[in-house]
């Protein structure tokens, strides 16, 4: 949520929002200096054509049925006056203003990250970056911007990953001229046949470059005073220049921004109770990741936005058996776990704390799942009241049951073959497959009393695979069509995705297509995270270590991914920023 910001930095309302609160205010009083400093965005060309669009002001030229009106009284009331001033060329005529061509105004904007733009530089980038996208928004310009080190694909829209691709390119070269053209060339690809704004903010070797096409230019370099931590900004543009000294926030702040603007605590974790690839799914509401550990059940409280609380854990200690279920709702944490043959279900209380515990009559259709077998969901029916008292919980076969924990807790088998299962509303729904053939996939509601009903079907390839994802508006369906051909329910789109590398669905905002489903997958190395869209559209991020595990939640664009060696990481899937980080 965005903190009121003081009027000074009410111009920057829209681009700010893309910086943490604290950030803003922060950063927020570079912008009224720098914005002085660059001054607004002007058409430099001009042209006659085009339908008229009203009157652009006043001009010594023109035919005399647009001259003004006072001419015309002066004519009545003083004829000398109003010859002398016609021989004069003196008289005022109504400009026509004429339309300009769509997306005909185009602001492009280089940046460098070499070695003389380390540390305060970067500050000033990121100033320079929201300055320039607001003045572009503000005169109805296209914006494309981009790093001059990196291979020239301009960015066209300002947003939180854009803004964190220009923050973390950094390279150990200063820009070439090759690079400089390559730049030139790609920013004004499939636009207007002009750049009608150029600017170039780097080191100094850069300015001649920004001379020859007539651009601006933005040096910024550290103040070298001991008693002063500032920077300072050299402005050239045309025969204009200017300088401008900035002092730089508080130090935690300057770190935030070049390091991590959305750093989140990382839970502690106690090395007795320390997580190993046993298995981990999210919550149904995605505020939590329900991880096993040797010792029972860790639950990480997960920042579903960047600069959102979390990161705390809770270790729900279970001296007997293996957990098999778990979720979490209201505070309160409930476990499935298997003691024997016997299964027993549990209720931790928020600060993890057992409250209640109870033995299920178990029916014989229930298999029980191992200790190997993967951590399983245990999605509350109905919500109402101080906690939920029916659950959907998958066996070892991922044969849907409902657990009823009111007087004498039971199980009660619904649907096979369940593929994956969700909240949606106010009650749960299944994707589940035909046990003989798996040609099919249905998806499934429950109501209020458990009791399920196939509502949907959709073909798939066998063996059937499927997910549910979030969706702004109503649920994300991903079903298998072919080998490696995906299709979305109520939407048509077809993507290519290797089964062996799909983890889950989710709606992800493509460059300059806007939101579209996507297939969330793992490529064969592991180091990474691949979106697949529609046609050929993909969105890869690198991590910094080899996936062993990895899943994603149902209620929100969330991924976690864990390797061997214990590092965890929640993925927002909207921004490419990591919410959430745990090690063990």
């Amino acid at each position: 949520m965005m903190l009121d910001l003081p009027t000074a930095l009410a111009p920057w309302r829209a681009t700010l929002s893309v910086l943490p609160d604290d950030l803003q205010r922060s950063f927020g009083p570079w912008l009224g200096r720098l914005a002085r400093t660059i001054g607004p965005l002007h058409r430099h060309r001009h042209t006659d054509e085009g339908p008229p669009d009203g009157f652009a002001g006043l001009s010594r030229r023109g035919p005399y049925e647009r001259l003004i009106m006072t001419e015309w009284a002066l004519a009545d009331a003083m004829p000398e006056e109003f010859i002398r001033r016609a021989a004069a060329k003196e008289h005022l005529f109504l400009e026509l203003a004429r339309q300009e061509p769509a997306g005909g105004l185009l602001s492009v904007v280089l940046f460098d990250a070499g070695p003389s733009q380390l540390g305060g530089p970067r500050l000033v980038h990121l100033a320079a970056l929201v300055i320039f996208a607001q003045r572009a928004l503000d005169a109805g310009a296209e914006l494309r911007f981009g790093v001059l080190q990196r291979p020239p694909h301009p960015e066209t829209q300002f947003s939180l990953r854009a803004a964190e691709g220009v923050m973390h390119a950094r390279s150990g070269r200063p820009p070439t001229r090759d690079d400089w053209q390559g730049w030139l060339t790609a920013a004004a690809a499939n636009g207007p046949p002009e750049i009608d704004d150029l600017w170039v903010v780097g080191g100094p070797q850069t300015r001649a470059w920004a001379d020859e096409v007539g651009g601006g230019h933005l040096s910024p370099s550290d103040v070298l005073e001991p008693d002063r931590q500032a920077v300072q900004v050299d402005l050239r543009h045309g025969a204009s220049t200017r300088r401008v000294a900035l002092d730089l926030p508080p130090p935690s702040a300057c770190v935030r921004a070049l390091r991590d603007p959305y750093e989140t605590v990382a839970p502690t974790v106690d090395p007795a109770s320390s997580l190993v690839a046993l298995g981990m799914r999210f919550s149904w509401d995605a505020r939590h990741l329900m991880v096993r550990t040797r010792a029972g059940i860790t639950a990480l409280r997960v920042s579903r936005h960047p600069g959102e609380g979390g990161g705390t854990a809770r270790h729900l200690e279970i001296r007997e058996g293996t957990p098999v279920a778990a979720d979490s709702h209201k505070r309160r944490y409930f476990v499935l776990s298997l003691c024997g043959d016997r299964l027993e279900v549990l209720v931790f209380n928020r600060r993890g704390y057992l409250d209640t515990r109870a033995w299920v009559d178990t029916p014989e259709a229930f298999v029980r799942p191992g200790a190997d077998h993967a951590l399983g969901p245990l999605i509350p029916l109905r919500l109402r009241g101080p906690y939920p008292r029916e659950f959907v919980v998958l066996d070892a076969l991922d044969t849907a049951f409902v657990l009823r924990i009111k007087d004498r807790p039971t199980l009660e088998a619904t649907s096979a073959q369940t593929l994956d299962v969700a909240r949606r509303g106010d009650g749960v729904v299944a994707l589940a497959s035909a046990a003989d053939t798996q040609e099919h996939v249905r998806l499934i509601s429950f109501n209020a009393q458990g009791h399920a009903r196939p509502i949907r079907r959709f073909d798939a390839y066998p063996p059937a695979q499927a997910y549910l994802g979030p969706d702004r508006h109503s649920g994300l369906i991903a079903v298998r069509l072919g080998f490696d051909q995906w299709t979305f329910a109520n939407r048509g789109d077809v993507v290519v995705a290797h089964p062996a590398h799909a983890v889950g669905a989710t709606m992800h905002p493509f460059r300059t297509y806007g939101y579209l489903p996507a297939i969330v997958t793992i490529p064969d190395e592991r180091r990474s995270v691949l979106l697949l869209g529609p046609g050929s559209l993909a969105d890869e991020h690198p991590l910094p270590f080899q996936v062993s595990e990895a899943v994603c939640a149902t209620a929100f664009a969330l991924l976690a991914v864990r390797s061997a060696q214990g590092d965890l990481h929640v993925v927002h899937l909207d921004r490419f920023s990591v919410v959430t980080r745990g090690r063990s």
